[in-house]
């Protein structure tokens, strides 16, 4: 392990000599060309840049979603496909607004900002299918720590952005009982799960699951390059990606994300992913009275390698390959972001779990469509036999339509294969505490979804449609889709979202549920309120 930590290190060495070498170079120039300055000038020219890095801003590790409907507006509006649509998190362009800072009368360099939200719900959030619907009350304390440092010469600009956050959650209600310690949460909804969930003991119907994030990151306008714990997303689906979307819980992450000149981002991505299989040659080492009171899981890990051309500034394509390994040591092959991991799985033997894919946008006129291809295994010489049972495919397909400057309408439509997410080898699913890291639907199963927003400055509206068909993800032949017994949810929903002072936001909601072999009971309505502060969801 030692000796993969190393090899890490010389590559990102390498990066960084290469990235320091160049913006030397620049720099160099542009001494030259301050002779040409006069002294104020000069003066006002080196404070200018020297601010921009104080208030240089970090990741949008935190950002709701609804900030992707202010981008893809601005996106048709400008006919340029941005960044922040397709990879999250990434670098923030402006300043973000006031925060109440806890450190304020200590220090500017460093900010602690409280964590809060409060929440309720007449269904219970869909977090247990048991207690669906049932009242439930959703509190969230918590507390972030971010800052910048920029680096010795402030001409660089390159800084240091760091953070941590945890968030402690508490729910109460579900008529008077309580989902079981341990047990998945909001399995049939795109909401985030949980990693850990333990039973109240006081109050009785509860239960209290918490959330640590934080990580470090070397900055610059043109790279980042980050470690730490948090949620990422590939790819261009609000709704979620099939390769790795944010609705999967945070994982610990070694991320590159490097824009190559103006037309090419390359992303490279190694993640630490919870198997929940446990190891149990490791039992005896948590022995306790003669019991074995805790037993680890074997690693799982992902690697993803992509790249973004952006061949126009309203068309882009990205390519990514995936690999998934577990039970041993990371292979040195697949540290190697420029290796082509298809290939290399070969070489090792065909132990691991490779995926590959594309993913496209293209906005013209007023209308943004996107799409995306996901294999999870390919025959390349039986590509077209429907009788292959290693042709496993998933797809993806949304238009938004910019009605009005202010009025965005998006369909999204993703569809996946039986075998799609599923391996002959457990230790190689592509789960993270027992959630695919890609679609929240899983495989076989197909979703439709239908919104139309209104944002302004204070406040944002929606009125959406959502149609989900779930079947039991199967690795083998001739499984036909949706085949035999499957569940249903269907759900009309409104919502109204005012943003407050202080970066406080408040949003109540109405869904009508019309479900099958889903929760308890089949049709009801959910009422939601929240006030959130410094929290996505």
């Amino acid at each position: 392990m030692i000796s993969i930590c190393l090899k890490t290190v010389e590559a990102v060495s390498t990066i960084f000599v290469y990235l320091t070498h160049n913006v030397s170079r620049g720099l160099l120039q542009l001494l030259v060309d301050l002779n040409h300055f006069n002294g104020v000038r000069c003066k006002l020219l080196f404070g200018m840049i020297f601010l921009s890095l104080v208030f240089s801003q970090g990741l949008t590790v935190d950002k709701p979603k609804i900030n992707l409907i202010n981008a893809e507006i601005k996106s048709i509006q400008n006919k340029q496909v941005l960044e922040e649509l397709y990879i999250f998190p990434v670098r923030e362009k402006v300043a973000s607004k006031q925060c109440l800072n806890l450190f304020s009368k200590f220090t500017k360099k460093v900010i602690v900002e409280p964590v809060m939200a409060i929440r309720g719900s007449s269904a219970g959030f869909e977090m247990d299918s048991i207690y669906t619907p049932s009242s439930v009350f959703w509190i969230t304390p918590g507390i972030k720590v971010s800052g910048n440092i920029p680096l010795i010469n402030p001409l660089s600009n390159v800084w240091i952005y760091a953070w941590g956050r945890f968030n402690k959650h508490s729910a109460y209600g579900f008529n008077g009982g309580h989902p079981e310690s341990g047990q998945d949460i909001f399995q049939y909804s795109p909401t985030p799960n949980a990693e850990y969930l333990v039973h109240t003991k006081e109050p009785d119907n509860g239960i209290d699951f918490d959330e640590g994030q934080g990580g470090i990151t070397l900055m610059s306008p043109s790279f980042n390059v980050t470690f730490g714990k948090f949620n990422s997303s590939l790819g261009p689906f609000y709704r979620g990606n099939l390769s790795v979307s944010r609705e999967t819980p945070s994982s610990q992450q070694f991320r590159i994300n490097w824009e190559i000149g103006s037309k090419i981002l390359f992303t490279y991505l190694v993640g630490y992913l919870q198997s929940g299989i446990p190891d149990t040659s490791l039992e005896k080492f948590y022995e306790s009275g003669g019991e074995v009171n805790r037993t680890p899981s074997v690693s799982r890990y992902v690697v993803n390698h992509r790249l973004d051309f952006s061949l126009t500034q309203n068309f882009r394509i990205g390519l990514y390959e995936q690999i998934i390994v577990g039970a041993r040591n990371m292979p040195l092959t697949y540290l190697n972001p420029l290796t082509p991991y298809w290939s290399a799985q070969h070489e090792l033997g065909d132990l691991d779990n490779v995926q590959m894919g594309f993913d496209c946008d293209w906005i013209v006129a007023n209308s943004r469509i996107y799409g995306a291809f996901y294999m999870d295994e390919w025959s390349p010489y039986a590509t077209f036999d429907k009788g292959n049972n290693h042709n496993w495919f998933a797809w993806q397909l949304g238009i938004s339509q910019l009605l009005l400057n202010n009025l965005l309408l998006k369909t999204e439509f993703t569809k996946m294969t039986p075998q799609v997410y599923a391996h002959k080898f457990d230790i190689n699913l592509p789960e993270h505490h027992s959630e695919p890291i890609g679609f929240w639907s899983d495989g076989n199963s197909d979703d439709l979804w239908i919104g139309l927003f209104y944002l302004n400055d204070n406040y944002s509206a929606e009125i959406s449609y959502e149609k989900t068909r779930f079947g039991n993800k199967e690795y083998g032949v001739d499984i036909l889709f949706l085949s035999g017994d499957f569940k249903q949810r269907e759900v009309y929903s409104i919502k109204f979202n005012k943003q407050l002072p202080v970066n406080f936001n408040t949003y109540v909601s109405m869904r009508y549920f019309d479900t099958s072999k889903l929760y308890k009971e089949n049709k009801f309505i959910d009422v939601q309120f929240a006030l959130l502060y410094n929290i996505p969801f």
